[in-house]
């Protein structure tokens, strides 16, 4: 038997005897990696509700302190029966009179994070691109309520942005950002909703062919094992119709670099598609190995998304010239000590928080070695909590 059937068996092993043959409950399994314990909890401050870090080193922190002071929470109420919380944090940018209000970039945050971990990451682009800054819970994540279904991301991603819609702000003004499993919800709402772009930060194709070391090839586990597949962004991608910026690191370790160029292959009806393929980034360090990079392109994707937004017209080629906001600290420079950091990034806050707890890359390799449902007790079953 070869690897790849090894491995089709492993999985099908897998679901009938620990998820008792539940696709839905072996996709949740294999998809969601939430902190435990949170990383927040949302507290009533006054008249507002805050985000209070569970973590000492995040709660002590300046910048995460920032945050959480400009921002406030909104419980959003999909169904009696599930509140997910969604935290605006304000742009620093003050609005001249007569002047449009700022962009919403609407934040798809990773599969093994949320958005209390994210909040430094909030600042940092409210900060220096000038925007208004919208980063929403997946439902059995952090402080919201409900089960953990792979459905419900894509409800979610829904109830956030039709928040951000009634809350005043025009579909042109929505800028979806989605993160590595969050390009998930991101691509899905950019298919179908009116939006003024959509960025794509490491993506996932879909997501067995994250961890398919061959995707596409014959019987491998992401061509015969598609039932298990949800998260079809190369299927959807060919919907998008607003403008999308593809980032990517060649030397991602844990999405490989083949995702985002079958995203950018299929990306067909966009008006414009750009990419950022960073030669030097991996995964996790793809905004830190070039910060004057990612924040450049970034600024470049946001000033067009604008000027989309405010003549209703696109630019017919990108621009040459980066026009870089009015900031109170300039663009961070990669050779400085002093840059604005973002702290999850540099210290470890009891739980490993991110595709770095090597599970990712644990599955990757069984996977190539067809030994899957040798470590299922350790490699899959503790990923998640699949829905009851």
């Amino acid at each position: 038997m070869c690897d790849s059937c090894r491995t089709v068996v492993g999985l099908g092993c897998l679901c009938c005897c620990q998820y008792k043959c539940s696709l839905s409950k072996t996709a949740a399994a294999l998809a969601f990696i939430p902190p435990s314990p949170s990383t927040y909890t949302v507290k009533s401050n006054g008249n507002k509700n805050r985000i209070a870090y569970s973590y000492k080193e995040l709660e002590e922190d300046e910048h995460f302190a920032r945050a959480s002071n400009s921002s406030e929470v909104f419980w959003m109420a999909r169904d009696q029966n599930c509140q997910v919380p969604v935290v605006w944090l304000r742009g620093s940018r003050d609005v001249a009179e007569g002047e449009s209000p700022p962009l919403v970039l609407l934040h798809c945050h990773a599969n093994a994070t949320d958005i209390g971990v994210m909040m430094g990451n909030y600042l940092e682009l409210s900060h220096f691109l000038g925007v208004d800054v919208v980063g929403f819970e997946y439902t059995g994540y952090g402080d919201s309520q409900g089960k953990m279904r792979t459905s419900n991301i894509f409800d979610d991603v829904v109830a956030a942005y039709d928040f951000v819609v009634s809350s005043g702000v025009p579909s042109s003004r929505i800028l979806v950002y989605g993160q590595s499993i969050g390009s998930a919800p991101a691509c899905y709402l950019a298919s179908f909703k009116p939006v003024g772009g959509l960025v794509l930060h490491s993506p996932i194709a879909s997501g067995l062919q994250v961890i398919d070391p061959k995707p596409g090839g014959c019987c491998q586990p992401s061509c015969f094992l598609c039932c298990f597949d949800v998260f079809r962004n190369d299927w959807r991608i060919g919907k998008v119709r607003c403008p999308v910026l593809i980032m990517h690191g060649q030397r991602d370790e844990v999405v490989p670099f083949c995702n985002a160029t079958k995203l950018r292959d299929r990306c067909k009806r966009s008006e414009n598609c750009q990419t950022y393929f960073n030669p030097n980034a991996g995964h996790n360090n793809f905004v830190e190995s070039d910060r004057q990079g990612y924040f450049r392109e970034m600024q470049s994707f946001v000033s067009s998304v604008r000027q989309r937004s405010a003549d209703g017209s696109a630019p017919a080629e990108r621009p040459l010239q980066v026009s870089m906001p009015q900031l109170s600290s300039p663009l961070p420079d990669t050779s400085s000590a002093e840059m604005m950091e973002v702290p999850a990034q540099k210290a470890n806050y009891g739980p490993q928080i991110g595709p770095d707890d090597g599970r990712y890359r644990k599955l990757g390799q069984d996977l190539g070695q067809g030994a899957i449902g040798q470590s299922a007790g350790t490699g899959i079953v503790a990923v998640g909590k699949p829905e009851s």
